[in-house]
């Protein structure tokens, strides 16, 4: 997978989360729960973060995984 098909999937995702949270949550964005220090909104949070993380991190890894096959096949 190109860094161009990796960059536009992760645009995909963005505007579709964002979509989701201004219709099913407009208000988290300035009550920013995920703050409060041992709250369930900051568990969740930082689990969703590493989540994001793992899967730019696989992203990452096709991509340099396509690019050295394609590297070695010519």
């Amino acid at each position: 997978m190109s860094n161009g098909s990796v960059m536009r999937l992760l645009a995909k995702r963005q505007g579709e989360v964002s979509e989701w949270l201004e219709n099913e949550s407009p208000y988290t964005m300035f009550d920013q729960k995920h703050l409060e220090s041992g709250t369930a909104e900051q568990a969740y949070w930082h689990y969703g973060y590493v989540s994001a993380i793992n899967d730019v991190m696989r992203l990452l890894g096709e991509t340099s995984t396509s690019e050295g096959n394609s590297r070695s096949s010519h």
